[in-house]
């Protein structure tokens, strides 16, 4: 997943929380086996009675939300994109000055400042 889904379904998910999304912009490119995808609110309405009436279903959602979080957001996946950004930045005296700021704890907006300076 390239896009950005908010942190707070982000966070819905890594706890079994079965997100139901709108079926629009990046949280469609959450995996459908993970989420519940509408485009109406009659479809919210068939998707709701749907997750009640079929536990089974909610529960392997919850399972495979579980389970893309843990394989997307974690610290190795944000770790290894920093390092790939900072990596394919041609000047090497900047990827020096980006590594201490990431060593330091600099924030992700200060991080993305540095690198887009020229």
């Amino acid at each position: 997943n390239r896009g950005y889904p908010s942190l707070a379904t982000i966070e819905a998910m890594r706890f079994g929380v079965v997100p139901i999304v709108k079926k629009l912009g990046w949280y469609d490119e959450l995996p459908d086996n993970a989420v519940v995808k509408v485009r109406t609110e009659k479809e919210l309405v068939k998707e709701l009675k749907a997750l009640i009436d079929n536990p089974s279903r909610r529960t392997r959602l919850q399972s495979e939300a579980r389970k893309f979080i843990s394989e997307t957001h974690n610290y190795q996946v944000y770790a290894k994109g920093l390092y790939d950004l900072i990596n394919s930045h041609k000047d090497k005296s900047r990827i020096d000055t980006i590594s201490v700021a990431i060593k330091k704890g600099a924030s992700l907006r200060t991080i993305k400042k540095l690198i887009s300076q020229k």
